[in-house]
């Protein structure tokens, strides 16, 4: 979406938050919801009602691609904490990251109203600790 602006083919766009710091874009933040840590409902998960970002160091990291802004606000944070990711793997599809949590792979990091929409029967989200918020706003040249 950054780039279809930038390059002139959208005027406007509602998109993730924050935008690439290099490129020449305005912003209006709309929308911030949590992020949740997407976990199989397993015993060693349900008995927790948060996610440490330090606890992620030990666990498969499911992640959106590294052009979305999600990717570069958790590898920052993960940063903050002192650790690299252990990457499984990378995805612009929240519902493949999802399915990859569903089999075992790993855990998967997303916002809040993606969440709600998962089967609660089989899946878990639990807020991060600290809280960060994913934001959804408007973008223009």
């Amino acid at each position: 979406m950054q780039q279809a602006v930038i390059h002139g083919e959208l005027d406007l766009a509602l998109t993730a938050l924050p935008a690439d710091a290099n490129l020449p874009l305005t912003s209006l933040p709309l929308f911030s919801h949590p992020l949740c840590v997407v976990v199989p409902r397993t015993e060693h998960w349900l008995a927790r009602s948060r996610v440490a970002i330090s606890e992620l160091a030990q666990e498969n990291i499911l992640i959106y691609n590294e052009d979305f802004a999600l990717y570069r606000q958790l590898i920052a944070a993960f940063q903050v904490e002192g650790f690299t990711p252990k990457i499984a793997v990378r995805s612009g599809q929240w519902d493949f990251l999802v399915a990859m949590v569903q089999v075992g792979i790993g855990i998967a990091i997303l916002p809040e109203p993606i969440c709600q929409r998962l089967d609660s029967n089989n899946l878990l989200w639990l807020p991060l600790d600290p809280q960060l918020p994913s934001q959804l706003g408007l973008i223009w040249r």
